[in-house]
């Protein structure tokens, strides 16, 4: 079933990548990413996070939730009080 969270999750590991230049959910291949992204939390213990601001990592994991229900709303994300 295809909805907006759909577009928040892609946003959200968009978002991951434009600020610290990773993917959020990498493997060795194709199928080790995959199952990455269903069993994986979000990390952000590298390097590239250290300057990154607190809202920005509480709204890509805003965006990231696993669970479509929870996952925030494009409306509740563009007040997000990193934006």
């Amino acid at each position: 079933y295809y909805s907006e969270k759909c577009d928040m999750w892609s946003t959200g590991v968009l978002l991951h990548i434009l600020l610290s230049g990773t993917s959020p959910f990498k493997g060795k291949d194709s199928k080790d990413t995959m199952k990455n992204i269903e069993t994986k939390e979000v990390n952000f213990s590298a390097k590239s996070w250290a300057k990154i601001s607190s809202q920005a990592k509480d709204l890509i994991l805003l965006m990231l939730d696993r669970n479509s229900t929870k996952r925030i709303s494009a409306k509740a994300a563009l007040q997000h009080k990193w934006f």
